[in-house]
């Protein structure tokens, strides 16, 4: 009986208890169009030390059991300020918590990963953020355009390639792939950043340091960029959403770079003439240009040409400038032109958004580039914790080159600045190009096709094409589970299909040039024309299939004073790339038919007498790649001031050595910071926000092209034995790895005068070990004086400083954005194995590899004051 009365009792005291609660159901909206916001955060607080953390739904609901008593609730979430709401228990109806956007304030900022969303207060890692706003603010054609002035630590490296090449934070690789790793929508992306439409993206995140771009292992090295795409939120009205944009671009100012002047160089081709560095050139056998003044130059030494005549024609040539020609007959304005339409709508239970964007531009030398895009998401929760998100984009692109500029028109060796395209009624005229003038207009061409050189009319015998058509889809299936867990299965592919068409004309300089070089003329009789008279097509087809696969756990709790999130997943790529090439000599594209050519014969060169084979353009191409990963990543954060953070990562290839050592590497990072001002002693009041942060780990390169085994390869069909033959493509190298990099970071981030002020200051050293170089072997093994090892080394360091400030609030707003970036790096280890002087000074950015100097250092011969 006793029993039974205790157990009367426990049951009614656990009944007084269950009344004493109440589930209180809430919701966080933005002020602005009351849309509710998903993945938010809610801590409630109470007297006594009482904390309570939940975090929203994809539809921004919350729910939580409290007592009766009064309460504060702190709701944010990414890119809003923070919200507080009091309230008190018993509560009728639900709580209702409406954010505001942040207004550029350091602390209201989340970043994204590719992995995972992160306050950027309680991060370790340094990042750089931009806003969908900040970018389209930006004024360019693609994302890269945009990005180039507003991503701090990021830089386009325009010296070592003439169409720019994405740099963050320097150089981590020297024969490796140099390009940072992009992600867009939490996967690898392998296609060209034009094909996105900058309307679409929503923010985009630059990973600089280890510890944020280490969970991408082996292949960040170089830095990551996360581009993250916009998605309608739950519960928000339809929206339609237009946009367009028309720019001119100037043609650009020739006369800015200082050039030698013509009558400096005629100086100093005759200072040259007199010396006999031409006579070589002269007595060539492979009949070699001379400029048109040397030409005089020569006349004038054998007397059939007096010295009033060399002079007023020096004097004319002095009054000439290239440059002039290029500006009044090549270079022209160009015009950008951009459209892009968004339309987005949801419900309770989906959310969905459809856009289409479409460019068209025109370069300064009539280059056509036209980008069509279409992109449809969609959101839908499942069950109450099981969502399915998805995103399909289709792109388009086609390129049709148009005429030659600076750097394409040349000459044997460079173009000569008195150089003339057209004469003073705008008639085209021919340049020295290949051959000597005197050369061409001997009787030994007279039966040749015209061998001439017309820069202004080159191009328009030659249509140069090409096309890039790219389908991705994403698919996620996330699940929440109890205890702040959440699983999710990630699946992406993507497919790629590009061609080119390079269709060089009867009369294209190209085409007429390649004849002749293989015709031949008799005595008597027709001449023989082996490769025949027409067009010539050269064209390429390629594949592109990758798929991708993502199992990923997390965790997100906290408990008093204690905060941990963590993740731990695994991840397994592939991609395979296929290609095939073709060239079609003879081609009559009225009739639609091509000539025969005999691929198996050599013939000598009209010129020099030289036998050779005339080229076989078709080829075959097939690459597999296949990548697989486990990564891990944990985060503890004590009284929301100290945060230490770690990840690690092993990736595998099936692209390096022999040894299982070798096609697995392991990367990992690790990182504290300290929030300053949550510090009792510190009492500025002027100081809203400071925080103190180090970090340092390994991240790795990885070039697809080396291999550990031993290849061939099949160049074509053998004109001895009418068959197939092989040759040798990479030797085997069992000690191949991946490339490393290890980079330590320190940085402040403040928040000053209520966000009137607010930045980062970072100072960075990373050391890149293990790249791939050179390395000098026995000659005698048959495979050469030199192999690709990892022997090759480099050091660097830099500064990072950004600073926004809030000018003017309210109904003008006025903010400004200062990045500064520097950088320097030094060769630790490389082989030269050429030491010449004359190999350092190539046209064009080189690796100099000498030890101590920069990667491409420029190189001079010691001269007037230039001694080091």
């Amino acid at each position: 009986m006793k029993r039974i009365y205790m157990f009367m009792l426990l049951a009614w005291s656990l009944a007084l208890g269950a009344k004493a609660q109440q589930v209180v159901l809430g919701r966080i909206i933005n002020n602005k169009d009351s849309a509710v916001i998903a993945d938010g955060s809610v801590v409630i607080t109470s007297t006594g030390g009482f904390r309570r953390v939940v975090s929203t739904g994809d539809n921004g609901y919350f729910s939580v059991a409290l007592p009766e008593g009064r309460y504060r609730a702190l709701a944010s979430s990414v890119g809003y300020a923070s919200g507080v709401l009091d309230f008190s228990v018993p509560v009728k109806g639900s709580l209702l918590i409406g954010l505001d956007a942040a207004d550029n304030q350091l602390m209201d900022v989340m970043v994204n990963t590719g992995y995972q969303v992160l306050d950027r207060t309680r991060s370790t890692g340094s990042f750089s953020k931009v806003s969908s706003e900040q970018l389209n603010q930006q004024v360019g054609r693609n994302v890269l355009d945009r990005l180039e002035a507003i991503g701090n630590g990021l830089n386009v490296d325009r010296a070592t390639g003439t169409e720019g090449r994405i740099s963050i934070r320097g150089l981590s690789t020297i024969r490796g792939p140099k390009e940072p790793l992009i992600i867009l929508d939490d996967f690898a992306y392998s296609g060209d950043l034009g094909n996105i439409n900058p309307d679409d993206v929503e923010s985009i995140t630059v990973l600089k340091d280890a510890s944020a771009a280490s969970i991408w292992g082996a292949r960040a090295g170089n830095g990551v960029i996360v581009i993250t795409t916009k998605k309608s939120r739950f519960n928000a009205p339809l929206a339609i959403d237009f946009s367009t944009a028309v720019g001119v671009l100037e043609k650009p100012d020739l006369g800015y770079e200082q050039r030698m002047s013509s009558a400096d160089f005629l100086g100093v081709e005759e200072f040259l003439f007199g010396k006999g560095y031409y006579t070589s050139v002269v007595n060539s056998l492979y009949k070699q240009p001379l400029t048109p003044f040397v030409e005089l130059l020569l006349l004038h030494s054998e007397g059939k040409l007096s010295g009033g005549q060399l002079a007023d024609s020096r004097a004319a040539f002095s009054s000439l400038d290239v440059y002039d020609d290029f500006d009044r007959y090549v270079y022209d304005k160009g015009v950008n032109q951009q459209y892009s339409l968004r339309l987005s709508g949801s419900g309770d239970r989906n959310s969905w958004s459809v856009s289409a964007g479409f460019n068209r531009n025109m370069d300064n030398l009539g280059l056509t580039d036209k980008r069509s895009t279409l992109r449809f998401s969609n959101t839908f929760n499942i069950l109450k914790n099981l969502q399915l998100s998805s995103i399909f984009t289709y792109s388009d692109a086609r390129v049709k080159r148009g005429r030659q500029g600076i750097g394409e028109i040349v000459s044997y060796s460079g173009l000569y600045p008195y150089a003339r395209f057209a004469d003073e009624a705008g008639n085209a005229l021919p340049i020295v190009k290949q051959y000597r003038g005197t050369y061409l207009s001997s009787p030994a061409t007279a039966r040749l096709l015209d061998w001439s050189y017309y820069p202004l009319l080159d191009h328009t015998h030659t249509d140069n094409s090409s096309g890039l058509k790219d389908l991705n889809a994403n698919f996620d299936l996330t699940y929440r589970l109890p205890f702040g867990l959440k699983t999710s299965l990630k699946y992406s592919m993507e497919e790629q299909r590009a061609s080119s068409a390079l269709l060089q004309g009867r009369d294209a300089y190209y085409t007429r040039d390649y004849i002749n070089s293989f015709t031949q003329v008799p005595a008597s009789g027709a001449v023989v024309y082996p490769v025949p008279v027409g067009a010539i097509l050269d064209s390429r087809e390629s594949t592109l299939k990758s798929e991708q696969y993502r199992g990923q756990l997390d965790y997100s709790g906290s408990w008093k004073e204690h905060q941990v999130s963590a993740l731990v997943g695994f991840e397994w790529r592939r991609a395979v790339t296929e290609g095939s090439s073709s060239r079609v000599y003879g081609l009559d594209t009225d009739k639609l038919n091509a000539g025969l050519v005999d691929f198996t014969r050599l013939y000598p060169n009209f010129v020099n007498g030289g036998s050779s084979y005339i080229q076989n353009g078709t080829s075959f191409d097939l690459k597999r790649n296949n990548f697989i990963s486990q990564f891990a990543n944990l985060a503890y954060t004590f009284r929301d001031a100290y945060t230490v953070s770690a990840s690690a990562r092993a990736d595998a290839s099936n692209v390096f050595g022999i040894s299982t050592n070798n096609r697995w590497r392991p990367l990992w990072s690790a990182g504290v910071a300290w929030e300053v001002t949550r510090m009792p002693f510190f009492k500025f009041d002027f100081v809203d926000f400071l925080k103190l942060r180090a970090t340092y780990g390994m991240s790795g390169n990885v070039d697809p092209g080396m291999v550990g085994v031993s290849t061939i390869r099949y160049p074509g069909i053998s004109a001895f034995t009418q068959s197939p033959y092989a040759v040798f493509d990479k030797y085997s190298n069992p000690d191949l790895r991946w490339e490393k990099v290890g980079m330590f970071n320190a940085g402040v981030d403040f928040n000053l005068w209520k966000g009137r002020l607010s930045g980062s200051v970072e100072y960075y050293s990373k050391q890149a070990d293990d790249l791939f170089g050179m390395f000098p072997i026995d000659y005698t093994t048959g495979v050469g004086s030199a192999i690709i090892k990892n022997v090759a080394k480099i050091k660097g360091n830099g500064l990072d400083i950004q600073l926004n400030s809030n000018n003017l609030s309210g109904g003008f707003k006025w903010q400004t954005t200062l990045n500064f970036s520097a950088n320097k790096d030094r060769v630790v280890n490389y082989y030269v194995p050429n030491t010449l002087g004359s190999s350092f000074l190539q046209s064009g950015a080189s690796v100099s590899g000498i030890e101590g100097l920069p990667v491409y250092a420029v190189f001079s011969y010691q001269w007037a004051a230039w001694t080091r």
